[in-house]
């Protein structure tokens, strides 16, 4: 399954990360890296997450 994320949640992933760095030292790659480990179990196993109700019927949003 190919993985996209939308540009805002890209943004909003990079801000994140940042905020957690300046919370402590390390904490934003932490994020990263679990952001990435989440995603590839997403790719693994899409069935794991619901359909989204409102994507068109032949689009697969999850």
């Amino acid at each position: 399954m190919k993985v996209r994320l939308h540009d805002e949640a890209v943004i909003e992933a990079e801000e994140a990360a940042r905020w957690y760095s300046q919370q402590q030292r390390g904490l934003g790659r932490e994020f990263q890296q679990e952001l990435k480990r989440s995603l590839k179990m997403l790719r693994a196993n899409p069935g794991r997450l619901p359909l989204l109700e409102t994507a068109p019927r032949n689009i697969e949003v999850r």
